[in-house]
């Protein structure tokens, strides 16, 4: 289905990963500022490790007493060894923005929302070539 037909599910309950292999990350002791680093530590070569980094902004009050937005980011990093014997990284970020009134109902709405669009069959296309057709 295209971009401009694609179809998810509002107020989904969950979006869940099957198959594949149950992978631990742990701190690795890469100091993030307002965040954390976790990496694949069972793989023993260093260059290669899968990690990921998650950083929060919480909401601050404003000069006119509003509140900005918090936002939360995401950073998946997968490197790959490549033939010459050098490392490319594949990256995935993940950020939500949200006004601190939203209720957890509407933050987890964000969520599943977001999560589709990285796993949906309409969006394949798009992630994998580019196409916006």
């Amino acid at each position: 289905m295209p971009l401009q037909g694609m179809t998810l599910a509002k107020n989904a309950t969950s979006a869940a990963a099957t198959g594949g292999t149950s992978t631990t990350f742990s701190n690795d002791g890469v100091s993030i500022p307002n965040g954390i680093h976790v990496a694949d530590l069972a793989e023993a070569d260093f260059r290669i490790r899968t990690h990921i980094t998650l950083k929060t902004r919480n909401p601050a009050l404003q000069s006119d007493g509003s509140y900005s937005k918090g936002k939360r980011n995401i950073t998946v990093t997968v490197p790959i060894l490549l033939d010459d014997g050098s490392v490319s990284y594949q990256v995935a970020r993940i950020e939500l923005e949200m006004h601190p009134e939203l209720t957890a109902a509407e933050v987890s709405n964000l969520q599943l929302l977001a999560a589709q669009t990285l796993c949906d069959s309409d969006t394949a296309n798009f992630i994998a070539y580019g196409s916006l057709a």
